[in-house]
């Protein structure tokens, strides 16, 4: 049975997409890392993982920002 996704509180939005943008960040890290040890398809990779995470990131923390206002506002 898969979960849906309203059923999940505007703070557990906000806590995934902080949680989407601090793997992004040390993915992005890495992969800057990997790049200074010549192997550039690792940083290519960790790089686009990097992007993926923080794109979802972003998505997740503005659904969770939306929620809350919803909340605060009723």
């Amino acid at each position: 049975m898969p979960i849906d996704p309203s059923a999940l509180p505007w703070w557990g939005w906000l806590l995934c997409g902080v949680i989407g943008i601090v793997i992004a960040v040390v993915a992005a890290l890495y992969g800057f890392a990997a790049d200074d040890s010549k192997n550039r398809w690792d940083g290519v990779f960790w790089r686009c993982v990097g992007a993926l995470a923080g794109f979802g990131g972003i998505i997740a923390l503005a659904i969770g920002l939306i929620r809350f206002v919803k909340w605060a506002w009723s």
